[in-house]
């Protein structure tokens, strides 16, 4: 268990921080709200972590429960105080700004730093979004770097520890105990032993020192029992299980979203997070099982997540339904054309790699890379001219980044030598077996199920090859039923027309948020259960 000064701050998402880096290895020192100053400038960073084995670690909490219009400079919040989106700047770029100002006050202790000038140990910075998960994480680790951002998943007991101690970093080397304790001075000077006559420094505080001057004189008592079993109540009533949450469903969510369940001339839903999509696709599918229990329905999307946290628990008593994965679809046509799975080749695995003998890799980096290699796969943008002279659709502009002809073509020479690679290991990657399951199924392939109908969640994720493989699993005359957040994909730019499907006239909009979460609840919780209703 790892030792924390320091308190919260008063918003909830950074109380649900502070309780999940308790989690942490005991060799984890952690400081929360520190004040970094190094010359005229000044830090406030949510938390910063010294662990021998990962070097230091700035984080930055936000409170954030609604995001849209993520881009690489910043983004739109939803402020519930006022009911308006309001635009904040990318707060990984905040985190990196206070762990540069922290490597420059520790490069001025010549114990902590070489010859070079420079600290020997790493230093690394992140995000932490407690209230957010799946997709909006996923989009906010696209846009600011794979890595960088950790959500309410990553913050299980389980999981934190390797998710921090994995955030990138140039390099690693273990600490030494007295760069540890000399980094710990410099984060909170009340760890330097000063002369109180001569004012000269005498050393620091080893950690059993810096426990004990630390303690706090009267040891705070709650009454945790009472409070987890009030707390509970409420929460079990609001947030009822999966099994019990449709039984509510169409009571907590407002008339229009209700209505939409049985509308059949609607086809395509698009809204922005917390509109309601998932809940109508859910009550959909439901819906159609109570009509005709003979239907033969799946529900799939690409977000993990979101399949085992919603879809599935909510679903899968309903046995003519079947709630997949999308790869899950691919794998299962590579298995029967080949009669054994072979597990594609991950792109930032083989870059890596390459990386040894190509300095360019390490130039563009290989998050980028590995993003625009597999945008260039599923949107056929594979051939070097089309490559070099089309627009990088969802990828260029406001929210990405522009090229010229000859940046696009140091790009492409090395997707071929990556593509080269793959062919020489007799491999393939994710975006690959894609285009295997279109070939496969365009010679023959049978499918063993095909659906009545399809449901689709975050369908603004499948590029416009992933359509063409679902068609493939639909009846002749099956129908289609899809809910996207046009604003969170690389493949917005791609009406569904150029996908093949025709939405004219069947599609509707979901403009007001409703959603509740357990965030809010435990934010409004912790308003109230100090007030005296006595």
């Amino acid at each position: 268990m790892a030792v924390i000064y320091g308190q919260p701050g008063n918003e909830a998402g950074d109380q649900k921080v502070y309780e999940a880096l308790k989690a942490l290895p005991s060799e984890s020192i952690v400081y929360a709200q520190p004040k970094l100053v190094y010359k005229s400038e000044i830090r406030y960073p949510d938390y910063i972590i010294v662990n021998k084995n990962w070097g230091v670690v700035v984080l930055e909490v936000k409170d954030w429960v609604q995001i849209q219009n993520i881009n690489r400079n910043g983004l739109e919040v939803f402020r519930q105080s006022i009911r308006k989106w309001e635009y904040e700047t990318c707060p990984v770029d905040q985190a990196k700004s206070a762990a540069f100002l922290l490597q420059n006050m520790l490069a001025e202790d010549k114990d902590l730093r070489n010859h070079a000038g420079k600290i020997d140990f790493s230093y690394a910075y992140g995000v932490v979004l407690p209230n957010l998960f799946g997709v909006a994480i996923q989009n906010c680790n696209y846009y600011w770097g794979e890595g960088y951002v950790l959500g309410m998943l990553d913050l299980a007991p389980d999981k934190i520890s390797e998710k921090i101690k994995t955030i990138p970093v140039p390099f690693r080397h273990v600490m030494t105990e007295n760069q540890v304790r000399a980094t710990c001075a410099i984060i909170d000077p009340i760890n330097k032993l000063i002369d109180r006559e001569t004012g000269q420094f005498k050393g620091v505080l080893d950690q059993i020192q810096e426990s004990i001057t630390k303690e706090p004189a009267i040891p705070q008592v709650v009454d945790s029992e009472n409070k987890q079993t009030s707390q509970q109540q409420l929460m079990n009533e609001l947030f009822p299980a999966p099994e019990r949450r449709i039984e509510h469903l169409e009571k907590e969510i407002p008339a229009e979203i209700v209505e939409l369940k049985s509308n059949m001339h609607v086809r395509l839903i698009r809204g922005f997070a917390g509109t309601g999509k998932t809940d109508i696709l859910i009550l959909r599918a439901l819906y159609l099982t109570e009509q005709n229990p003979k239907l033969k329905i799946l529900v799939t999307t690409f977000n993990r997540d979101l399949l085992y946290e919603r879809l599935n628990p909510e679903l899968k008593h309903k046995t003519q339904i079947d709630v997949k994965t999308f790869d899950s679809l691919c794998s299962a046509i590579y298995k029967k054309r080949h009669a054994k799975w072979k597990q594609p080749q991950e792109v930032k695995g083989l870059l890596a790699w390459m990386a040894k003998n190509n300095e360019s890799i390490d130039k563009w980096g290989s998050d980028f890379l590995a993003d625009e290699f597999t945008w260039m796969k599923e949107s056929g943008r594979t051939n070097r001219e089309d490559y070099i002279s089309k627009p990088r659709d969802g990828r260029g502009g406001e929210n990405g980044k522009i090229f010229s002809k000859e940046q696009k073509n140091e790009i492409y020479n090395i997707f071929d030598q990556y593509q080269y690679e793959l062919k020489e290991n007799s491999s393939f990657d994710w975006a690959d077996l894609h285009e295997k399951t279109i070939k496969y199924l365009d010679e023959g392939i049978e499918i063993e199920k095909k659906y009545d109908v399809i449901l689709i969640d975050e369908a603004q994720h499948f590029a416009p090859c992933w359509m063409k493989i679902i068609t493939h699993f639909l009846k002749e005359d099956g129908v289609l039923f899809l809910c996207d957040d046009p604003s969170q994909s690389v493949y917005r730019f791609f009406s569904w027309k150029q996908k093949g499907i025709n939405v004219v006239g069947k599609t509707r909009w979901l403009k007001i948020p409703y959603r509740n979460t357990k965030q809010i609840f435990e934010a409004a919780f912790s308003l109230i259960k100090m007030i005296d209703l006595r």
